[in-house]
């Protein structure tokens, strides 16, 4: 559902205006009978790891450096190397 509210109107109500939001519902504000914004909900909420997960992330890093600095002549591989070997796949292509 679209509503239509001047920005006065809105600005005395805001609060019952986000409250009221649902999944599809937009609000239009209007001066002058002319839109100059739109009030419409958030899709999701925002990504908020918790304890658990951000424990599990930090130890899979760890295990990661721990794989990595055990890789045989993984101390050689310096940024110039790095660089030509990207250099080279995109010559490729």
């Amino acid at each position: 559902m679209t509503y239509t509210l001047s920005v006065a109107e809105a600005a005395s109500q805001l609060s019952d205006l986000v409250r009221r939001l649902s999944g599809s519902d937009t609000v239009v504000l209007m001066e002058n009978d002319i839109p100059v914004a739109e009030i419409v909900p958030r899709l999701s909420a925002p990504f908020s790891p918790s304890r658990t997960e951000r424990t599990a992330a930090v130890e899979a890093f760890m295990r990661l450096c721990e794989e990595a600095e055990s890789t045989p002549n993984a101390g050689d591989i310096t940024d110039e190397v790095i660089l030509a070997e990207i250099a080279a796949y995109r010559s490729e292509k």
